[in-house]
């Protein structure tokens, strides 16, 4: 199969001008000739001489064309005088025929040209004879003219049309990370499909993210997709395409044959690993610190890596180096800690070793903003285990300081607050010292940023459902109008967040926060958007939110002595509260919350 990396880059290429398509306005006729004139100069001076590689006969003969209108034009220019509307018609259509022979001499066909002649007013312009003789000929000639076509040249058109059509047909087997042919595709935890080859590098080099969709990826597992290996074989054969699937397609989540590195390298790292881990326990100051990089390095790439590093005993003197008065070696030790949290067989390292208090302490008072915010990664690294997700609340300061990484650091800093977050969020003993700690109020406010609203919302959804978390939310004044923001304007998995955080609400926060969710202005309308466009998760949970919606309508109209008023919902437009709504929740749906 041809490279689809080709393809793209054929697509790149640059488009035409717009003197291609558009037709001169504003040129009066000596100025519409003159123009003539140096497009037609420019072009028999460029390609006369040119060495064309195919359509040899057809490009020619093109330039031999424009060179006789050189003539024309040339005459027309010195002679000065007025020329006819139909025959600046015929010059304007000319001048987009010699551009866009000149994009491309092959572009352009006799017939044109030969129309083109037929339509020039010849006897209303004032011609030499001499002009007029060439102008005729080549007249002619264009009438009888077909088009060359060269045998080697057909080939090759034959080919490059076969090959785009194979594209076409293939592109749905490629991978959207190396964009090859996918030889052992594979699920992540997303639903997205890529190569196990690829996507085994991907989060070999740290990344906790789905590349396609860039959501955090609850797990690493990988799950072969089948089906699809099985299209791609059959459509391999039926085109006659080499395909060579991997013997073992039942490999586990973390063996990663196709990235594992060989032996001897991995025999090279662990004796590198051994001497810069003795570095670590009685170098130098400034020894520790080089150390502490290198091993920072070597464990960003690499299961084997990570696994031996660890093993080897690294954790802690890299733990006793998170409190270096050095910047630099502080910084190099929580990285080289991030990086190694990544095996999972490394966080119960990690926290055995007690090495969670020295993390939190660099996440508030680290040196640098780029310690703090691999701080926070680690803690959200860390908290992937459920167990550890109490004891990483209940570390003094750890919520309060992802809260103010949250309100206040940069991009990076904030979605890697904004995650960890989300992941302790998941433990129900955690909301009220979320709560305490000011990250409930730091969740709302990252509403408003687009860059960490989905997984604030999610956070919030998962706060809300206990009654205590409900409550905290309510107080919150601009915690609806953020919800219902992101409803309008966000991504499918921030819609999915922020319905399900307004459904616990009603359902956790009592009559007073139900009612501000109900009044809240375009509920209505957005709820029944999500009921067309959503997710199936969204739609879900928009039609258990639009009965707690009619529900509430109903009341009010019984408390009007059911007079057909409706509910008086404030800022919400008549057609928000349209009858034909009814319809489309009446059907019964479950209303369970999955894990975000």
């Amino acid at each position: 199969m041809a490279s689809a990396a080709i393809f793209s880059s054929l697509r790149r290429r640059r488009s035409p001008s717009l003197e291609a398509f558009l037709a001169p306005v504003d040129l009066s006729d000596v100025a519409l000739v003159q123009t003539l004139v140096s497009v037609t100069a420019e072009i028999a001076s460029s390609f006369s001489d040119k060495f064309f590689s195919f359509q040899k006969r057809n490009s020619r003969s093109l330039v031999r064309k424009v060179e006789i209108f050189l003539v024309l034009l040339e005459y027309l220019r010195d002679s000065g005088s007025a020329l006819p509307w139909t025959a600046v018609i015929c010059l304007k259509e000319l001048y987009l025929l010699l551009y866009r022979s000149k994009i491309l001499l092959d572009y352009c066909a006799q017939s044109k040209i030969s129309t083109l002649l037929d339509v020039f007013p010849m006897e209303d312009v004032e011609l030499g004879e001499d002009v007029r003789e060439q102008i005729e000929l080549l007249q002619r000639q264009a009438r009888r003219a077909k088009l060359f076509i060269d045998e080697g040249d057909e080939e090759l058109r034959v080919q490059f049309f076969s090959f785009l059509d194979e594209f076409e047909k293939g592109r749905d087997f490629c991978c959207p990370i190396s964009l090859d042919l996918m030889r052992e595709p594979v699920i992540v935890s997303t639903g997205q499909t890529y190569d196990r080859s690829s996507i085994s590098r991907w989060l070999e080099e740290g990344h906790c993210t789905c590349p396609k969709t860039g959501q955090m990826l609850p797990n690493t597992r990988l799950v072969p997709n089948r089906a699809l290996r099985n299209l791609i074989m059959q459509w391999c054969t039926a085109y006659g395409i080499p395909y060579d699937p991997p013997e073992c397609t039942e490999a586990s989540a973390e063996s990663f044959a196709a990235a594992s590195p060989s032996k001897a390298a991995l025999a090279a790292n662990k004796a590198t690993a051994g001497l810069l881990i003795q570095r670590l326990e009685d170098g130098s100051p400034c020894a520790q610190t080089i150390a502490a990089r290198e091993i920072r390095l070597l464990a960003k790439t690499g299961r084997e890596n990570r696994a031996f590093i660890a093993e080897a005993g690294a954790i802690p003197h890299l733990c006793k180096l998170l409190s270096s008065p050095n910047s630099v070696a502080q910084e190099n030790s929580v990285t080289a800690m991030l990086n190694l949290s990544i095996y999972d067989k490394n966080k119960s390292r990690i926290m055995d070793e007690g090495c969670l208090g020295s993390i939190v302490d660099v996440l508030r008072f680290g040196h640098t903003t780029e310690a703090r915010e691999n701080a926070a990664a680690t803690l959200f690294s860390l908290s992937a285990v459920h167990d550890y997700k109490k004891r990483i609340a209940d570390e003094e300061g750890a919520i309060e300081a992802l809260a103010g990484l949250l309100r206040e650091g940069t991009p990076r800093g904030k979605k890697d607050a904004v995650t960890a977050l989300f992941n302790l969020s998941t433990h129900t003993e955690n909301c009220a010292r979320m709560i305490e700690a000011g990250a409930v109020t730091a969740l709302v406010s990252a509403l408003g940023n687009e860059g960490v609203a989905e997984e604030a919302a999610g956070a919030l959804a998962l706060v809300v459902r206990q009654p205590i978390g409900a409550k905290a939310v309510g107080k919150e004044d601009t915690v609806v109008a953020g919800l219902i923001g992101m409803m309008r304007c966000g991504t499918p998995r921030g819609k999915e967040n922020a319905v399900a955080a307004l459904l616990e609400l009603c359902r956790s926060g009592g009559a007073a926060a139900t009612e501000r969710v109900v009044k809240a202005p375009a509920l209505a309308g957005l709820l029944q958007t999500l009921l067309f466009t959503g997710t199936k998760r969204a739609r879900r949970k928009a039609a258990s939110l639009a009965r707690v919606f009619q529900r509430c309508e109903n009341a009010a109209a019984m408390h009007f002595g059911g007079l057909g008023v409706g509910y008086a919902f404030a800022g919400n437009s008549a057609a928000n509260r349209d009858s034909s709504f009814a319809g489309d929740v009446a059907v019964p749906v479950s209303i369970s919350v999955p894990v975000l």
